[in-house]
């Protein structure tokens, strides 16, 4: 079965953190302020069930950025959305790359209250990582030659990606 990604901004927020003020199976605010919506619409990512299009998604998102960081992100089953009655929206996703960008998906017509429904409802459930800056690099390079749009490319990226290319 295939599982959504979040991009997280700060994947501290995503924490389990036992404040005392914190009532039993409540989920500090934190959360909701790392999803950054837009129109009504959270951008989320299909990653398929053998996570075969994970990297090729992670390398999307870091090409969207000034240089090579470390990308932190969330995976989550499908269905919370589902039982929560969340639209979701095939959308043509907007990285330079153009092979990943089918995967991406908008949680769309997102209230407030809908929101916070989801962050409680994946809070707990949902599956923290991290790529280092390292591994962000190896993933840029192997998709930059033939996957990359590099009209579409931070000009700073582009310059550390050739400078990458001339040294290896």
């Amino acid at each position: 079965m295939s599982q959504y990604l979040i991009k997280f901004s700060r994947k501290r927020a995503w924490d389990i953190i036992p404040y005392e003020w914190l009532e039993s199976g409540e989920v500090q605010c934190d959360p909701i302020t790392d999803l950054r919506t837009r129109d009504g619409k959270l951008s989320i990512w299909e990653i398929d069930d053998k996570l075969s299009n994970l990297d090729l998604v992670l390398s999307a998102l870091a090409c969207t950025r000034e240089r090579f960081d470390e990308v932190d992100y969330g995976m989550f089953d499908p269905s919370i959305v589902e039982d929560l009655g969340i639209n979701v929206e095939l959308s043509q996703g907007n990285t330079p790359v153009p092979k990943a960008n089918k995967y991406h998906r908008d949680l769309a017509k997102l209230t407030v209250s809908g929101l916070a429904q989801l962050v409680n409802n994946i809070f707990s459930n949902i599956e923290k990582d991290r790529r280092l800056e390292a591994e962000i690099r190896k993933l840029i390079l192997e998709v930059w030659d033939q996957d990359v749009d590099h009209k579409r490319i931070h000009k700073k990226l582009g310059e550390l990606v050739e400078q990458e290319l001339r040294l290896n």
